[in-house]
């Protein structure tokens, strides 16, 4: 009977852990959307609104007139955000959507590690990737995992919160200095 017990302790045990893990990040998503609203809610100090999958509009601070505040932009809308400014503004670069960690690193081969939301090619060789993160997504095996395999690698990676206003210039700003 003892690897039985092995077994059914070990079936118990991953059951347990994925309720509570699902209970802990539906728990996380409440907190962020409440804390998102409350962000984005209000008056931007730097200004600009997002709208619907458009970008954000209106620069400038709010102070100077530029902007209402910013808008709830749904996680799920963020990709497209994203790839907008990519193509926009890193014309040099060659740019891949969903890119597995393993495709970047042998070191991640096999390991299901998160692929990576976007990766900036120069030269058919990866110049930075890019992670779009929910909040409190990031604390998991599979991330830090994805985040390592780059950094082995010898590719920049870079995590923006979808949750946080994340304006054009602000991203654009970060993956510059990057990619120099």
């Amino acid at each position: 009977m003892g690897i039985f017990d092995r077994i059914i302790r070990k079936v118990i045990n991953k059951t347990v852990d994925k309720t509570v893990d699902r209970a802990a990040n539906n728990a996380a998503d409440k907190i962020a959307g409440e804390v998102g609203n409350k962000m984005y809610g209000q008056k931007g100090a730097q200004g600009g609104t997002y709208n619907g999958g458009q970008g954000v509009q209106g620069g400038g601070s709010a102070a100077q007139g530029g902007g209402a505040g910013f808008g709830r932009m749904p996680h799920s809308a963020a990709p497209a955000y994203f790839e907008g400014i990519l193509r926009s503004d890193f014309k040099d670069f060659e740019i891949k959507k969903n890119v597995p960690a393993e495709s970047l690193s042998s070191a991640a081969a096999g390991k299901g590690y998160l692929g990576l939301s976007f990766v900036l090619y120069r030269g058919g060789r990866p110049a930075a990737a890019v992670m779009l993160t929910a909040h409190n997504k990031d604390r998991s095996r599979a991330f830090y995992g994805a985040k390592d395999a780059c950094e082995k690698a010898r590719i920049p990676f870079i995590n923006f919160y979808t949750h946080y206003p994340n304006e054009h210039a602000y991203v654009t700003g970060r993956i510059r200095s990057m990619v120099k």
